[in-house]
């Protein structure tokens, strides 16, 4: 797109908001949800598994620092882009309301307060992590790390890599990173191995116990057969009540003979 930041203000502002919420930046709500996940790595011992979140957050930083770069700075790169214009009201409500969300909602369990660890206590019988000196180092530097990494992805893109986007090429970064742009473009093949493997069986199955299981087996034969099956029967029964004396003293007289030829083989 680029331009969009004089055009529509409401949503720069809210955007903005929102992006530094994902990269995980202090006081926005992505802070303290990112932090503690990340120091609770480090409080049971797993070090390496928080150095992977580490990355995997500044990751998001540089790619939120992108996403900026790319829709608000520059010039517009197509014809929506030169006549974006900002939504209405109903529209830009929302936005301002998770825009302010994402600024202070993380404050509803700041450390020494605790307001949600201390009101769900009774639920889940655990209290508030104590804040420690380690949790503060560690929280200022992935800060300095996110707001770093986000200048990064945003300088690349509205000032080194600013002539070099054009719509419907390849992004600049794919001539530096290569194999690596591409494998994850195609997500490492597990989208198609979750497709293959997962989601077709899965669907599969579910036809199979629709089409197949559901109604032929329980509504064809459980709910529809024995209503059938008892019909078919009374049908034939119905046909011995003809209302003919004649017909009654056949059928008592049958009865007779196999009475007697009960009783004289025994």
């Amino acid at each position: 797109m680029g331009g969009l930041k004089d055009q529509m203000r409401t949503t720069w502002w809210t955007y903005m908001a929102g992006a530094f919420a994902l990269a995980g930046i202090v006081p926005f709500a992505g802070f303290w949800s990112k932090d503690e996940i990340i120091a609770g790595t480090f409080d049971v011992n797993i070090p390496p598994a928080g150095i992977f979140l580490l990355i995997a957050s500044l990751i998001t930083a540089f790619y939120m620092g992108r996403q900026v770069a790319l829709i608000f700075w520059g010039k517009p790169r197509d014809h929506n882009a030169e006549h974006a214009h900002e939504s209405g009201p109903v529209m830009r409500l929302p936005l301002v309301v998770l825009g302010v969300g994402a600024l202070v909602g993380g404050l509803i369990n700041f450390p020494g307060l605790y307001w949600l660890s201390n009101y769900l206590e009774p639920v889940l019988h655990e209290q508030a992590a104590e804040f420690t000196l380690g949790k503060g180092v560690l929280a200022t530097v992935t800060t300095l790390l996110a707001i770093g990494t986000m200048y990064l992805g945003w300088y690349m893109y509205a000032r080194v890599f600013a002539n070099r986007v054009k719509v419907g090429r390849d992004d600049p970064l794919l001539y530096y990173l290569g194999d690596i742009w591409r494998g994850a473009e195609i997500g490492w093949g597990f989208d198609w191995f979750y497709q293959r493997f997962v989601i077709r069986p899965y669907r599969l199955f579910s036809a199979f116990l629709s089409n197949v299981f559901d109604q032929q087996g329980i509504d064809g034969i459980l709910v529809d057969g024995l209503p059938r099956l008892f019909g078919r029967l009374s049908a034939v029964f119905l046909r011995g009540q003809s209302g003919y004396i004649r017909n009654y003293a056949w059928v008592f007289f049958i009865g007779v003979i196999a009475l007697i030829g009960y009783f004289a083989t025994r």
